[in-house]
Formats: C-alpha cells, sequence, structure tokens
C-alpha cells in the first residue's frame, strides 16, 4: 500500500513543483512588463513635450467668407426698426489648395519624434450670391463692405508666418 501512496504522490509533487516555477518565471515577466510601460510613458511625455513647443496637430478650416445682414421692418406705429441682424457664410465657389510638407526629427532624450513644417497656398474664388441666401435673407440686407475672410486653425501658436493676403487686386494683413 506504502508504494501506492508513494506513486499518487509523485506525480502530485510534480505538479506542485511545476506550478512553483511557473508563478517563479513570472516575476521577470512582470519586471519586463512594468519597464516596456515605463518606457512608453517616457515615450509620450517626450511626444507631448515637443508638442508643446512645437505645436500640436493643425487642422485648417476655410476660408469662408462671413457677410452680416440686417433686415429692416415697420413696427405698428410705422417706423423703421431693424428686425434681424445676424451673418451668413459664402463657401468659395472654386479653392485650389497646395501644400508642400516636409518631415523633420527632433530629439528628447532616447527618443525621436517626426514633426511636420508644411507649407500651405490657397487661391480660389468666391461668387456673390445671385437669389437670396436661404429663404429669411434678401440680397439688399446683406452688409458687402463688412464682409469678412475666415480662417480656423486648431493651434494658432504653430504657425511661423503668414503671407500677405491677395483680394481682388489688393494686398491685406491677416488679423490674429
Amino acid at each position: 500500500m506504502s508504494r501506492l501512496a508513494e506513486a499518487a504522490r509523485a506525480p502530485l509533487a510534480r505538479l506542485l513543483l511545476i506550478a512553483g516555477l511557473v508563478l517563479l518565471l513570472q516575476i521577470p515577466g512582470c519586471m519586463i512588463g512594468q519597464l516596456a510601460w515605463q518606457r512608453q510613458q517616457s515615450r509620450d511625455q517626450a511626444t507631448a513635450e515637443i508638442a508643446q513647443t512645437w505645436g500640436a496637430s493643425q487642422q485648417l478650416g476655410g476660408p469662408i467668407l462671413v457677410v452680416p445682414f440686417r433686415r429692416y421692418g415697420l413696427d405698428d406705429k410705422g417706423k423703421r426698426v431693424e428686425v434681424e441682424s445676424g451673418s451668413v457664410a459664402v463657401l468659395p465657389e472654386r479653392l485650389d489648395v497646395t501644400a508642400d510638407a516636409r518631415v523633420e526629427t527632433l530629439r528628447r532624450g532616447l527618443f525621436q519624434v517626426p514633426v511636420y513644417r508644411s507649407r500651405l497656398q490657397l487661391s480660389g474664388r468666391f461668387s456673390a450670391p445671385r437669389t437670396a441666401i436661404g429663404t429669411t435673407v434678401p440680397l439688399d440686407a446683406l452688409l458687402w463692405e463688412r464682409a469678412q475672410l475666415v480662417m480656423r486653425l486648431t493651434d494658432v501658436h504653430a504657425i511661423d508666418r503668414v503671407e500677405r493676403l491677395h483680394w481682388a487686386g489688393r494686398t491685406q494683413e491677416f488679423q490674429g
């Protein structure tokens, strides 16, 4: 009977020994995983530092021609009063965008972070609407002399320089 008990214990002892070794080998795996996590955090921090000084992801929206309007009506005494005011957005009839992008690599510690320097040139054509915009704004309510060209940028501090605007034969500076 003792041989039978020894035979039964031997596989159990082997199983416990294998389980112990598997648990012991988990320690280096956890240490390597922790080191990889720390390196990823350092890489993300280096990328964030460069993005803070260089500029984050940039998105350009526009150009949009914003034209203010005022509609007048008569009050119950027959006096002319402003009924409604606001702005209308006019999109370009044609827009050509030329882009020249270069990749540069900046280093921060062990890490290399690619950054991009782009030069954009936009040209296009706006046409005054021939009919009322929407159903509520008549053409004679549009204040064309106060129209503004609007561009949307997600990160203005990342801009190195802005060329002058050439509009209808005139040159003008962009406002910030």
